[in-house]
């Protein structure tokens, strides 16, 4: 019985200290409150984190857009550069001139072309007709260029100088399209040369070719220096020009 009723003041003595304000009891009792407040908040700001990794780290097929394919076209373009010089009756303008020196117009011609294909040197009976005593026939790709020491139109024998040229469709190898000023060449058509030419008159030759000659200040076509003229396929408007040439022809 003794026992029973210090157990039952015991705990009315808790009970009691409890309900005070300042004993033991009461700080453990807030402390314990604490430190779960504190375990409460600290399980959630860890779990706050994971959250965060989570969703900074989505899936690459929610955020990678879709590879586009992308096709490059490359254009390329050809460039024609412009002839060199023009052909003319007087020569190839403005670089060399008939009648001008031969070494002159030689040097002038590889300045621009480059070495010669040909160089004949001089020589004696080249061709026939050419004015003697001695020839040089000088010939890059189509363009052959033709030197006399004889007499000619433009000097007296003894004086090397360019006399003629005459230009073939073999010209447009390797880059070399000559035209005149007209835009006439190996090439054309009769219809072009006789718009670019309208007095050109066309003849029968000895070899396969048609001839043709322009007649220089309406004088007659025959008897008349520096000529210019060539050969064509035929006279009908579809027919090309095969070469052209000018100067004091070798044959004449």
């Amino acid at each position: 019985m003794m026992r029973k009723g210090m157990a039952l003041a015991t705990g009315c003595a808790l009970v009691a200290a409890a309900c005070s304000g300042g004993s033991p009891s009461s700080t453990l009792g807030r402390d314990l409150v604490t430190t779960t407040s504190s375990m409460a908040a600290t399980t959630t700001a860890t779990a706050e984190p994971s959250s965060a990794v989570n969703a900074a780290a989505p899936t690459a097929s929610s955020t990678t857009p879709p590879a586009e394919s992308t096709t490059i076209s490359s254009t390329t373009t050809t460039t024609q550069l412009p002839p060199p010089f023009v052909l003319s009756r007087d020569g190839l303008e403005p670089v060399a001139y008939l009648g001008g020196t031969a070494e002159t117009v030689i040097s002038a011609v590889i300045r621009i072309l480059g070495a010669p294909d040909e160089d004949s040197d001089w020589v004696e009976g080249l061709h026939a007709g050419c004015p003697p005593p001695e020839t040089r026939m000088v010939r890059w790709a189509g363009l052959f260029l033709y030197f006399s020491t004889g007499r000619t139109h433009y000097w007296d024998e003894g004086n090397p100088h360019f006399f003629s040229y005459s230009v073939s469709a073999h010209s447009g190898e390797g880059g070399l399209v000559l035209v005149t000023s007209e835009g006439v060449g190996p090439g054309s058509t009769v219809n072009e040369l006789r718009r670019a030419y309208p007095t050109v008159e066309f003849f029968e030759t000895h070899a396969e070719d048609t001839g043709w000659g322009v007649p220089n200040d309406g004088r007659e076509l025959f008897f008349e220096y520096p000529w210019f003229g060539g050969g064509a396929t035929g006279s009908g408007a579809s027919d090309t020009v095969n070469w052209l040439t000018a100067g004091y022809p070798c044959g004449e």
